[in-house]
């Protein structure tokens, strides 16, 4: 069975953890060592490559399934 992740979800999700962090886009790329273009592509809800979701995920102490959406519940 493949999975794929939703990346409109995924984009909500990251939006939404940044907005109750009070984080601007600028800090969450500097937080996560990424580019600034790199968060307005995942926001949009382009793909982003594991590494990427990775370092997202390690900023807010979420699982990556989290925040791709294979799971409703951050840790």
């Amino acid at each position: 069975m493949k999975r794929y992740y939703n990346t409109k979800g995924s984009a909500e999700r990251i939006r939404q953890l940044r907005k109750r962090s009070h984080v601007t886009q600028s800090m969450l790329a500097e937080q996560a060592n990424i580019s600034v273009d790199t968060v307005k592509r995942l926001e949009r809800g382009n793909e982003g490559s594991v590494n990427v979701l990775l370092a997202i995920a390690d900023v807010y102490d979420v699982s990556l399934d989290y925040l791709v959406g294979c799971e409703d519940a951050a840790r």
